[in-house]
């Protein structure tokens, strides 16, 4: 199984010149844990996660500011098993899905754990 299997491809997007506060709303009113940050051009620069905004004594600030630049990113042909070990070994929740640079989808442990399940292993 792949990334594109799986993946998400509704992903909520803020962009890079937004605010803290826009970008804590637009995580709030979507329910979602952490948004990847993209250019005037769609380019993937960043993600901001809850863990960024709780870090934040104001929200006045850029999104820039506070987003993680390096980011593990994968291909929609990565396989689940692997998405599955970047999750694991870097401490993440969410691995972003690019094709040249652009976000095209975003695989979450949850994602991971359904496919687990309809594949039979939890049962």
């Amino acid at each position: 199984m792949l990334a594109k299997d799986i993946m998400n491809i509704n992903v909520i997007t803020a962009k890079a010149d937004a605010s803290i506060s826009d970008v804590a709303k637009i995580m709030t009113e979507h329910h979602i844990s952490g948004t990847p940050i993209i250019n005037e051009e769609g380019k993937l620069v960043g993600i901001v996660t809850e863990r960024d905004l709780l870090l934040q004594s104001e929200l006045i600030a850029s999104v820039t500011d506070i987003m993680t630049k390096e980011m593990i990113t994968v291909s929609e042909d990565t396989p689940v098993d692997e998405i599955s070990a970047l999750l694991l070994a870097y401490s993440i929740k969410r691995i972003v899905v690019t094709r040249d640079n652009e976000v095209i989808g975003i695989v979450s442990r949850q994602d991971i754990l359904k496919s687990k399940i309809k594949q039979g292993c939890c049962s």
